[in-house]
């Protein structure tokens, strides 16, 4: 079962029901909710993170071991990126992540450029009007990226 939320993007009730269940286990560990709210931002933060590790951790094991190598080559670095900041990303190493000698670890296109538009339509990252790249939530945390601007945690 699919939940759909702006438009194309789509979000899986496990991790829709995953988020409620660590933000509600935030909460009893730290009470922060007053009393006309259930739920207090930060928790939904901290759970959001949460869900983002075990997501991409699910998905390198299972569908898309290539993540591992993606996700060292984007750990601390920050979105919004250019078109051409993802490309130089990816090149790095090209070669060598494209002859890795383990199939499933490699990038599933032939050139950084594809490879991009591939992140793309699996929605691992996204396109904004501006040309800017950004990473959805659910992905975010897991693959070592912050957002700029965010306030500490």
């Amino acid at each position: 079962m699919v939940c759909r939320c702006s438009g194309r993007r789509h979000i899986t009730t496990r991790n829709l029901v995953s988020l409620w269940g660590y933000a509600a286990a935030q909460e009893l560990d730290a009470a922060r909710a007053g009393e006309q709210h259930l739920l207090h931002p930060t928790s939904l933060r901290h759970a959001l993170d949460q869900v983002s590790d075990e997501y991409v951790r699910l998905l390198k094991s299972r569908e898309m071991p290539w993540l591992e190598a993606l996700t060292r080559r984007l750990s601390q670095r920050e979105v919004l990126m250019t078109h051409q900041e993802w490309e130089e990303i990816l090149a790095q190493d090209w070669s060598a992540w494209r002859n890795n000698p383990q199939e499933k670890q490699r990038p599933l296109r032939k050139t950084p450029a594809e490879f991009l538009e591939f992140l793309l339509e699996l929605d691992v990252c996204r396109k904004h009007p501006d040309d800017q790249i950004d990473v959805p939530d659910l992905f975010l945390h897991g693959l070592g990226i912050k957002r700029r601007g965010r306030v500490k945690q």
